[in-house]
Parts: structure tokens; sequence; C-alpha cells
């Protein structure tokens, strides 16, 4: 005879509703990666804010139930703190490429 954990069931639920946000996640995270490598000789900025803006739009198009989840980027201010970290990341990383290139 099975057993049914109501506990079990609702971890399970609240894992599969944040995999929209994993993947979210992993995406952005892969554009990041890919801003860093750019030179700032080749650096377009409106194309970096326009990639920022466009998962940042992609965060809020989430469902209703996931973004009321306490992981979902959604829950916290989004142009604030995740917004200008992102932000600063990216430039950290475009800032220490060019101090290579110099050297």
């Amino acid at each position: 005879m099975l057993q049914v954990y109501p506990e079990f069931v609702m971890v399970t639920q609240q894992m599969a509703m944040m995999e929209p946000i994993y993947q979210l996640y992993e995406q952005q995270l892969a554009s990041r990666e890919e801003w860093g490598e750019t030179l700032w000789r080749d650096l377009n900025v409106t194309v970096l804010n326009e990639g920022i803006d466009g998962y940042l739009s992609k965060a809020r198009k989430l469902s209703k139930p996931i973004r009321a989840l306490p992981v979902s980027p959604t829950t916290h201010n989004i142009r604030g703190p995740i917004y200008k970290k992102i932000l600063r990341q990216t430039w950290e990383k475009l800032r220490i490429k060019c101090d290579f290139g110099k050297s």
C-alpha cells in the first residue's frame, strides 16, 4: 500500500513551478557570460540594455503563481538590486577584459 506524503507532493509541485525561473536564470547567465567577453571597442550599450530589459520582461511575463514564489525575481524590486547586480557584474567583467587588453 502506498502512503501519500502531502509535504512531498507540495514540495514537488513547488519545484516544478520553479523550473521556468531556473531556465530564465540559466539563459541570462549565459548572456552575461557572452556580454562579459565583449571587448570595449565592440561594446554596444544599447544591445546590453535591451538584453537585460528583455530578461526583466520575461520575468514579468511569468505566470502569477510563479511570480508569487519567494525565489521569483519579480518578488523583488526588479529594477533595483537584481538589475544593478547584473549590470555591475557585467561591467566589471568588461572592465577586467579591457585592463588585460592593455597589458
